[in-house]
């Protein structure tokens, strides 16, 4: 029991009133009222007691708040490398360059898969004819328990991924047949078509690493004045600058029999 203190001598104060010639008395009772309050708010001064209890409270509710953050961050960073993983396999097989299918549909497969088909952002893809890059993106928003008493509603995950294959100094050799089976039309529709190809695998090639060496044949092969000279040929067509090769039978047929 807290001590208390002796109380105080209460003052009484007498009023008088002349009320129609006639005199009352009366005793102001605010004074009493007021000397039994502070008699009673003053036993709770001098205690002590529970000033930790409401310390220990507070500090609960904080600690109870701080391990609800990081639960949610937890379940943040979980739900983002999920998504990135996912996203850094699918791009993998997507670039390949034996890959039949398009990349859209290859990393649009890996989510299904995955259980994520709707955090799947977009997929772009370069194609060429030496590489092929794929960059997606995939999105997350996932809804906190805790972090709502802080003013956040919401925990968005983005990530980014990309990759690419590409071949580096390709080396392509058109072989054409120019014999007398494509005369007429055949020939010129030949000579188009190579036109067309040369020009956009050069056109698709901006570093410059694919080289394309034109090899038309018929009886023989030109081989070109740099490579025939590597021989010891003759003018057997009787005709300058033509680089064709026609080998004995002796040289290149044998038989065992």
């Amino acid at each position: 029991m807290p001590h208390l203190p002796p109380p105080k001598p209460i003052k009484l104060v007498l009023e008088k009133r002349s009320i129609g010639g006639a005199c009352q008395t009366r005793i102001k009772g605010s004074a009493m009222k007021k000397s039994a309050f502070l008699r009673r708010a003053a036993g709770f001064r001098p205690d002590e007691a529970g000033g930790m209890t409401i310390f220990a409270l507070i500090m609960f509710l904080l600690m109870i708040m701080m391990g609800g953050m990081a639960v949610d961050l937890m379940r943040y960073e979980d739900t983002r490398v999920t998504l990135q993983q996912t996203l850094d396999r699918a791009v993998l097989a997507a670039a390949a360059l034996i890959q039949e299918l398009t990349p859209e549909t290859v990393v649009a497969d890996y989510f299904e898969k995955a259980g994520l088909a709707s955090q799947l952002d977009r997929v772009t893809v370069t194609q060429s004819e030496t590489s092929r890059p794929v960059k997606a993106k995939g999105r997350a928003n996932l809804n906190p328990f805790c972090m709502h008493i802080i003013g956040i509603h919401e925990l968005p995950a983005r990530t980014v991924s990309n990759a690419e294959q590409s071949v580096d100094n390709l080396e392509i050799s058109l072989v054409l047949d120019v014999s007398g089976s494509m005369g007429g039309d055949k020939l010129v529709r030949l000579k188009a078509a190579a036109a067309e190809f040369v020009t956009t695998m050069l056109q698709n090639d901006p570093f410059g690493r694919v080289s394309i060496s034109v090899v038309p044949y018929n009886a023989q092969v030109s081989l070109g004045a740099p490579l025939r000279q590597k021989f010891q040929a003759v003018n057997i067509h009787g005709v300058l600058y033509v680089n064709c090769l026609e080998l004995p039978d002796r040289r290149c047929c044998t038989s065992n029999a």
